[in-house]
């Protein structure tokens, strides 16, 4: 209940739903393959919006593994 309340997911949320390690999304932004992450204002963690893992999932989809 309280993940549904949240605006963002975070890394881990992203990785899971996209059935790879969350390592792979580091590397992906890191070598440009997907769009940076946003950034939290007081952690400095990433954070993606559902918009944000569709855009990954259709990269993906295209052949990016």
């Amino acid at each position: 209940m309280v993940a549904a309340l949240r605006k963002y997911l975070t890394s881990a949320d992203v990785a899971k739903s996209i059935k790879v390690p969350k390592t792979n999304l580091f590397l992906w932004e890191e070598k440009g393959k997907i769009p940076k992450a946003r950034r939290d204002a007081m952690s400095g963690y990433r954070i993606y919006t559902e918009a944000d893992v569709e855009k990954i999932r259709k990269i993906i989809n295209k052949g990016l593994k």
